[in-house]
C-alpha cells in the first residue's frame, strides 16, 4: 500500500512539476561545436554546416548555420530539446529561419554527441549526413549524485560468479532482473523483464557513476535514470523508467553478490548452465528486433533509391521536353520565316524594278541575294539572320512601304471582283437551276391533268409541291437534288412494264425508241451538213448568208431539232460575243469588255447543252448588247483609230445577229411540234429548247433594234455599212 501511495505521489509531482532531469550526468554539461559536410545535389557542391549545442543537465540548445554559403538558406536557425545523460539525443528539433530551409532544409539532429546525424526534409537535395561533436568548454555540475563513491564492502565482488537480486513492482506487473554482471570498477549489465513475459528492457553502465543507459527494450519504453547505493556485498538501485505520453514507473531492487558455493553452482557448472526458457524467449525477441530493424533500413532505401530514380526519370523527361519543345519553336519559327519570305522577297524584287531613287540601291542588291535561297527552302541560321536583314531594311524604307501600300490595295481590289465575279456567276447558276425547276414543275402539273387516273399521279403531285418549295430557294445542292429527283421520276414513269413483255409498246414509247435509233443517223447527218456549210462559206465571202439559209427536216425529232438549235445558238453567241468584245474596246466600255471574256471561256468549252448554261450565255451577251445600244444612243463620236476598231467589228455581228435572228424563228416553229407530243420523256430532256422558244421573240427584236441602232451609229461616225445593210434585209425577210 506504501509503495502504490509512493508511485502516485511520484506522477503527481511530475505533472506539477514537469519531468525530473537526470541525476547523473557528470561529464556532460558543457559546450560542444560540430562541423557536418553537406553534399547538396542542387547546388552541385559540397559545403560546411556549422553546428553549436549548449547542454545543461537534460536540455540542450544552440543554433546551426551556413551563412556566406551557395546553400545557406537551407541550414540556418536555432536549436533545442534534450539529452540523455549518456550523450544520447532526445527529440532535438531544428528551427529554420528561412522558407527555403523549412521546406528543404534540416529540421533534426539524431544519434549521440560522439555519432551525430543531420536529417533534411528533401533527402534528395540534402542528404542524410553524419558527423560529431567536440567539447569545448567544461560545464558545471548539475545533476544530483546520489551514489556513494566507495567500493562496496566486499572483496568478492569482481570473482563472483553470480549475483542475485529480489522482485519488485511496475504498477500491478512483478519484475525481475536477470543476466546479472557487476565488476569491481561499478561497470554492470542487467536485463529487467515482467515475470509474464510481456516486456523486458536491457539496462548497463557504472553504479560509482551513476551512469545507465536502456540498450534494448521491447517497447517503446526507455530508462530515464539510475539511482544507486553501496551497501555490504551488494548495491540498491531504483531504476526510472518513462513511456510516451508521460507514463513513469520507478522499479527498487536489491543486489547481492554471491559465492559459487552459495548459489549451489561450481565455476565449470556455472559456465555450462543453459539458459533459461525466459532468456531463450528474450534472444528470440532482440533476433527478431533486429531483423525487423535491418528489413525496415532495407525498405528504407529501397523507397530511398526507387524515389531518386522517379525523380531521375522525371528530371530526364523535363529535359527531353524542353528539348522537343524548343525544337518544335524552332520549327514553327522556321516555316513562319519562310512562308513569310516566300511574299515578301518577290515584293522586293518587283519593288526594285520600279527603279527606287530614296534607296541604296546596292545594298538592297547584296541583301536580296544572300537572302533568296530561302525560297529553295534552304535554311540556316546565318540564311535566317540574312533574310532578316532585308526584311528590316525595306520595311524602314518609306519608298518601299508606300509601294508595298498600292499593291495590297490593288490586290484587294483584284480580289473584290474576282469574289464580286465569282458571286455573279453563282447567281447565273441559281437563276438556271430555278428555270429548270420551273420547267420540272410545269411538267408535272400538265403530267397530273393528263394522267389523272395513273397511280403516279399522286408521287406527281408530291413531287410537284416539293419542287415548288424550293424553286425560289439560292442553294445549288437543293436545287441539284430537286432536279435528280424529278429525273428519276420521269425514268421510272417512262420504263416498260416488266410483267408484260410481250405487250405491244406504248405509241409514246415507240416514238422515244425511234428517236433514239435515228440518233447516230441524224448525227452523222448533222456533221456532213455542217461540212456543207464551211466549204459553201468559204465560197460566197462576206457574211456567209447562204450558210444560214435552208429549211429543216420534218422527220427530225424534238431531241435532234433541240441539238440544232443549240448548236446554231450558240454559233449565234459566238460570233455576237466576238463583235460585242471589240465594239466595248472601242466604246470604252472596259468593265463589259471584262464580261465578254467570261462569256467567250463558256461558249470555248462547247458544251450549252443544259438549260442554265445557255440562260447564262444569253442572258450575258443580251446585257451586253444593251449596254452597247445605251452607249451608241449617247451620240459619242468615234476617233479615227476608234473608228478602224468599231469597223471590225461589224461583219461578225452581222453573221451573228442574223444567226440570232433565224435560230429565234426556228424555235417558235419547233413550239408546234412541241404543243403536240404526250411523250413525257421527250418533254424532260428537251428543256433547253423551251428555254429558247420562250426567248426567241424577245431575241429576235432585240437584234434586230440593235442592228438599226449599230447601221446608224456607223453612219453618223462615217463607217462602211454595206454588207450590214444587207443582212438587215435577210433579217426582214
Amino acid at each position: 500500500m506504501v509503495r502504490i501511495l509512493g508511485l502516485i505521489l511520484l506522477v503527481a509531482c511530475l505533472l506539477i512539476f514537469g519531468r525530473p532531469g537526470p541525476l547523473l550526468a557528470s561529464g556532460i554539461n558543457g559546450e560542444y561545436t560540430g562541423t557536418v559536410i553537406i553534399n547538396n545535389n542542387v547546388c552541385g557542391s559540397r559545403y560546411p554546416v556549422q553546428i553549436q549545442l549548449s547542454v545543461k543537465g537534460d536540455n540542450v540548445s544552440g543554433n546551426i548555420s551556413s551563412e556566406g554559403l551557395k546553400c545557406a538558406k537551407y541550414h540556418t536557425g536555432d536549436i533545442e530539446g534534450w539529452i540523455s545523460p549518456y550523450g544520447e539525443f532526445q527529440n532535438i528539433k531544428i528551427k529554420q529561419k528561412h522558407p527555403q530551409g523549412r521546406t528543404y532544409g534540416s529540421y533534426k539532429i539524431t544519434g549521440t554527441l560522439k555519432s551525430a546525424t543531420l536529417v533534411s526534409i528533401n533527402k534528395h537535395w540534402n542528404p542524410p549526413a553524419k558527423f560529431k561533436f567536440i567539447k569545448i568548454k567544461v560545464g558545471s555540475a548539475s545533476v544530483e549524485q546520489k551514489s556513494q563513491e566507495e567500493t562496496p564492502n566486499n572483496t568478492e565482488t569482481e570473482n563472483a560468479v553470480a549475483w542475485v537480486a529480489d522482485s519488485s513492482n511496475c504498477g500491478r506487473s512483478r519484475q525481475k532482473l536477470k543476466n546479472i554482471i557487476v565488476r569491481a570498477n561499478g561497470d554492470f549489465a542487467l536485463t529487467m523483464y515482467n515475470t509474464n513475459g510481456s516486456w523486458e528492457g536491457a539496462v548497463e553502465g557504472n553504479f560509482k557513476t551513476g551512469d545507465a543507459r536502456s540498450t534494448r527494450v521491447t517497447n517503446a519504453g526507455k530508462l530515464r535514470r539510475i539511482w544507486t547505493k553501496a551497501i555490504d556485498k551488494g548495491w540498491k538501485i531504483k531504476l526510472f523508467w518513462g513511456w510516451p505520453g508521460g507514463w513513469q514507473c520507478e522499479v527498487p531492487f536489491t543486489l547481492t553478490s554471491v559465492s559459487k558455493s552459495q548459489h549451489g553452482l561450481s565455476e565449470d557448472s556455472a559456465d555450462a548452465q543453459e539458459p533459461s526458457e525466459e532468456e531463450q524467449e528474450a534472444e528470440r525477441q532482440r533476433l527478431a528486433e533486429e531483423a525487423e530493424i535491418r528489413r525496415e533500413k532495407e525498405e528504407a532505401k529501397r523507397r530511398l533509391a526507387e524515389e531518386e530514380e522517379r525523380e531521375r526519370l522525371a528530371e530526364e523527361a523535363e529535359i527531353r521536353g524542353e528539348k522537343e519543345e524548343a525544337k518544335r519553336r524552332l520549327t514553327a519559327q522556321q516555316e513562319i520565316i519562310i512562308h513569310e519570305a516566300r511574299q515578301v522577297i518577290p515584293n522586293v524584287e518587283a519593288f526594285a524594278k520600279t527603279a527606287p531613287k530614296g534607296i541604296d540601291f546596292l545594298r538592297l542588291l547584296e541583301l536580296y541575294h544572300n537572302a533568296k535561297p530561302i525560297l529553295e527552302e534552304l535554311w540556316s541560321d546565318k540564311l535566317r539572320d540574312d533574310y532578316l536583314a532585308l526584311r528590316k531594311f525595306v520595311l524602314n524604307d518609306p519608298e518601299y512601304m508606300a509601294f508595298e501600300e498600292a499593291r495590297r490595295a490593288k490586290e484587294a481590289e483584284a480580289e473584290a471582283e474576282k469574289q464580286r465575279l465569282a458571286e455573279e456567276a453563282r447567281k447565273q447558276r441559281i437563276a438556271g437551276l430555278q428555270a429548270e425547276v420551273g420547267s420540272s414543275v410545269a411538267f408535272l402539273e400538265n403530267f397530273v391533268v393528263e394522267n389523272f387516273s395513273s397511280p403516279h399521279a399522286v408521287e406527281a403531285m408530291s413531287l410537284l409541291g416539293s419542287l415548288k418549295d424550293i424553286q425560289p430557294l439560292q442553294s445549288e445542292e437543293i436545287l441539284q437534288q430537286g432536279l435528280s429527283d424529278f429525273a428519276a421520276f420521269v425514268d421510272k414513269t417512262t420504263a416498260p412494264a416488266k410483267e408484260e413483255p410481250a405487250a405491244e409498246p406504248a405509241p409514246e414509247a415507240a416514238d422515244m425508241v425511234a428517236a433514239e435509233e435515228v440518233k447516230p443517223k441524224k448525227k452523222k447527218k448533222k456533221e456532213r451538213k455542217k461540212k456543207k456549210k464551211k466549204k459553201k462559206k468559204k465560197k460566197s465571202g462576206g457574211f456567209g448568208l447562204d450558210s444560214l439559209t435552208g429549211g429543216g427536216d420534218d422527220g427530225v425529232s424534238l431531241v435532234d431539232q433541240q441539238s440544232e438549235v443549240v448548236d446554231t445558238l450558240t454559233s449565234a453567241l459566238s460570233h455576237l460575243n466576238e463583235a460585242q468584245a471589240i465594239m466595248a474596246e472601242a466604246l470604252g466600255l472596259k468593265e463589259e469588255a471584262v464580261l465578254t471574256d467570261e462569256v467567250a471561256e463558256k461558249l470555248d468549252s462547247g458544251d450549252l447543252s443544259g438549260e442554265s448554261d445557255m440562260e447564262y450565255a444569253v442572258s450575258k451577251t443580251v446585257e451586253m448588247q444593251e449596254a452597247i445600244n445605251e452607249k451608241m444612243n449617247e451620240g459619242i463620236k468615234l476617233d479615227a483609230e476608234s473608228k478602224a476598231v468599231f469597223a471590225t467589228s461589224l461583219p461578225p455581228y452581222g453573221i451573228g445577229s442574223l444567226e440570232m435572228v433565224l435560230t429565234g424563228k426556228e424555235a417558235v416553229e419547233a413550239a408546234t411540234s412541241i404543243a403536240k407530243t404526250k411523250d413525257f420523256t421527250i418533254l424532260a430532256k428537251i428543256g433547253t429548247l423551251i428555254y429558247i422558244v420562250e426567248q426567241a421573240p424577245d431575241l429576235i427584236s432585240l437584234f434586230t433594234d440593235a442592228t438599226s441602232s449599230i447601221l446608224r451609229f456607223s453612219e453618223e461616225n462615217d463607217i462602211d455599212t454595206e454588207e450590214l445593210e444587207a443582212v438587215e434585209d435577210e433579217m426582214g425577210d
